[in-house]
């Protein structure tokens, strides 16, 4: 969308003097869209993690599915 302002003036200085000034100012507006915001809430399995026996201080992958 476009924001159009114009401006007019007219000044008489004198009887024989009649000044005349227009002003026009075109500006595009752009509209705020606004997304909603979403509730953070944490993953559901859908299937239970499987128990593993490991040394400490090993990396572990754990793999299961989530909705």
């Amino acid at each position: 969308t476009y924001k159009v302002e114009e401006f007019e003036r007219i000044m008489q200085n004198s009887p024989n003097k009649i000044e005349q000034e227009r002003i026009k100012i075109i500006s595009e507006t752009r509209p705020k869209v606004q997304k909603q915001a979403r509730k953070t809430i944490p993953p559901r399995f859908i299937s239970p993690l499987t128990g593993m026996i490991v040394d400490q201080g090993s990396h572990v992958i754990l793999e299961g599915a989530i909705d």
